[in-house]
């Protein structure tokens, strides 16, 4: 597949809700983790083989095991894995994409702490036993196909294993089915060559018959290896596999990135407190507009719940999304209300995280009282609009509103080359008070841009 068509499908795949990830150990390797071949040289020495010949890592290990046992194996691989750093750029990319489900080969934890390092609660499922958790709220789900190094007496590593895998998993494989049936799978830094995938697609096939399913793999290029077209080829006409393939590592960071940005075109951010009682009735109005004006509009709404403007937000969105029966209203409205025992880091990493999901940040009012009952510019909001700047988020500055809103509004106004965007909207925006016209404005901003990184 090109470039341009493989991104466009699988981000319209996921705006619609029907995508699910399969990491393999190309993921790993991007965090300084071992290739296979590094990681069972000393096997392959012990056994006086050369690693540059073997093809069949699996078959690699049950010899050393055959030979030296189980525990010598697991001795050896563990050493090697606990060395090693847990920080991906791609998987930094992908936890910011948002994937509710992700499956993997790989037994390190290198997908759990990228996860972890950005404050996501996880739920690691490694055994059967675990598959009962799956449907705890506000969580994601990483399903470990070949078990875990901190089990490492249940890990997927020998040809045995592999041979057996079918008899000793039969409820994991069920489960992966069940969402192979009704997600769309990419596939990112996974080879193929266990069959643990190409087997479970096999079989789904045979219930489904003509009708298959269209899955996707980002593979790097071996076209150097004479079969590697014929193999690729086999993926698509067999499998249905649609295959990008990429020259290294960093263009699949690049496709990543444009696939996130395409994601999140479609998250809101809206920014703003008010603890002034007689811009309220204003406050609501100008709210409630443009919700429902971006809600109509097939955008999302994401909201740190800020004094009132959060109140504004979060109502209006939930009244607009009932009124339209939207089945899916977590993924349409994204509420975080703040602890109020937050200490200054957590905080900032909180409105890091949740500003990291979305492409734009609308900011209202942002006022505040101090600890002497005086009015002041919100110092939340414009840390908010720091956060958005340094993620590269549109700012749109609802000036007319006052306090926070108009001194970022201002300030853009007197560097309006660094936002070429609002060049032609800046002074409307800093002096419309109908709430009407001010919504009609923020989403014609919000869709001139859109339409802009479509199209990119």
């Amino acid at each position: 597949m090109n470039k341009k068509e493989f991104i466009s499908r699988i981000s319209d795949s996921f705006c619609n809700g029907e995508v699910s990830l399969f990491l393999g150990a190309g993921t790993s390797i991007d965090a300084n983790f071992p290739k296979w071949p590094v990681l069972l040289e000393p096997c392959a020495e012990k056994l006086g083989l050369d690693i540059s010949n073997v093809s069949d890592y699996f078959q690699l290990a049950q010899y050393f095991i055959n030979e030296y046992g189980e525990s010598e194996l697991y001795s050896l691989i563990n050493e090697r894995i606990n060395k090693f750093d847990y920080n991906s750029k791609a998987l930094d990319i992908i936890v910011k994409m948002g994937f509710k489900s992700v499956w993997t080969t790989n037994f390190d934890k290198v997908i759990e702490k990228n996860f972890e390092n950005q404050q996501i609660n996880i739920n690691a499922i490694h055994d059967e036993k675990d598959l009962s958790s799956v449907n705890l709220m506000n969580r994601v789900n990483i399903f470990k196909l070949n078990g875990d190094i901190g089990h490492i007496d249940k890990i997927v590593i020998s040809k045995s294993d592999i041979e057996n895998y079918y008899l000793n998993h039969e409820l994991f494989l069920s489960f992966f089915q069940r969402e192979l049936m009704t997600n769309t799978f990419l596939f990112i830094g996974y080879s193929f060559k266990d069959q643990i995938v190409l087997k479970a697609i096999q079989k789904l096939n045979s219930y489904i018959g003509k009708n298959k399913k269209t899955f996707y793999a980002i593979m790097l290029d071996e076209s150097k290896d004479k079969d590697f077209a014929l193999f690729i080829s086999d993926l698509e006409k067999r499998y249905n596999i649609k295959v990008l393939l990429v020259k290294d590592s960093d263009e699949i960071e690049e496709i990543l990135r444009t696939i996130k940005d395409k994601i999140i075109s479609k998250n809101i951010f809206i920014s703003g407190s008010l603890d002034n009682f007689k811009d309220e009735a204003q406050a609501y109005e100008i709210s409630k507009a443009i919700c429902e004006k971006l809600i109509d509009s097939g955008y999302n709404i994401v909201t740190g719940f800020g004094k009132n403007i959060g109140y504004y937000v979060s109502g209006s969105s939930i009244q607009k999304l009932y009124s339209i029966n939207e089945s899916n209203i977590e993924k349409r409205l994204i509420m975080r209300p703040f602890a109020h025992d937050m200490s200054l880091e957590e905080d900032a990493t909180y409105r890091d995280n949740l500003i990291s999901n979305t492409k734009f940040t609308i900011v209202m009012y942002g006022q505040a009282i101090d600890i002497d009952n005086n009015t002041v510019i919100s110092n939340g909001v414009l840390e908010e609009v720091k956060i958005s700047e340094k993620q590269n988020n549109y700012i749109i500055p609802i000036g007319s509103t006052g306090y926070a809103a108009e001194k970022v509004a201002l300030n853009i106004k007197n560097n309006i080359t660094k936002y070429p965007y609002l060049e032609n909207y800046i002074d409307k925006l800093c002096i419309e008070n109908d709430p009407d016209k001010i919504a009609q404005l923020v989403l014609h901003i919000i869709r001139e841009i859109t339409n802009n990184i479509i199209n990119q």
